[in-house]
Formats: structure tokens, C-alpha cells, sequence
């Protein structure tokens, strides 16, 4: 376990396969999502990120290594940036 400073422990997990493995996270321009993808980022791995405004989105650039935005509730947007397997992160919410 590592501190981070600020009293919040986590687990420093040593895989040298974790650079490769991408981890989808929806919801991403929120406040847990964004913690999410930044913690992951940190962590070596390589970040997509899904959210439904674009603008915001704007803001991953720099955590994120993949940006993509749409309508969560529109299945074919969904479908279209879940490619390939992969884990992911869901911290979205419907508005």
C-alpha cells in the first residue's frame, strides 16, 4: 500500500502487462470518472474514456489517451466505443 499524502491508501499493483491493457471508463468527465481515469493513468495504463459532453471532455486530454463522447441511453453510440475487450469503469449517470 502507498499514501498518498493526503491520508488515502492504495494498492501499487506491478504487472509490466498493465502498459498495454486499455481501460474504459464512462463517465469520465465526473467527479469519480475523473479520478478513475487519472488514478489508472498514473498507473500505466492506457485510458479511453466515454462521456456525454464533448466540451468537457475537452478537459481528459493529458489523462485520457482515447477520448470518445455520445449518448450513453443510444445503444449504437454505446456499442461503437466499447471495441475490442477490455475492462472498464462505469461512474456515469443518466441526466
Amino acid at each position: 500500500m502507498a499514501n498518498d499524502g493526503k491520508g488515502t491508501q492504495r494498492r501499487i499493483i506491478a504487472d509490466p502487462q498493465k502498459n498495454k491493457q486499455t481501460v474504459l471508463v464512462a463517465g469520465a468527465t465526473g467527479i469519480l470518472g475523473r479520478e478513475v481515469a487519472r488514478l489508472l493513468h498514473e498507473e500505466g495504463y492506457r485510458v479511453k474514456t466515454f462521456s456525454r459532453n464533448p466540451t468537457r471532455a475537452q478537459a481528459l486530454k493529458g489523462i485520457a489517451d482515447e477520448i470518445t463522447t455520445g449518448d450513453a441511453t443510444n445503444q449504437r453510440v454505446s456499442a461503437a466505443s466499447l471495441t475490442g475487450p477490455m475492462p472498464s469503469s462505469h461512474a456515469s449517470a443518466l441526466p
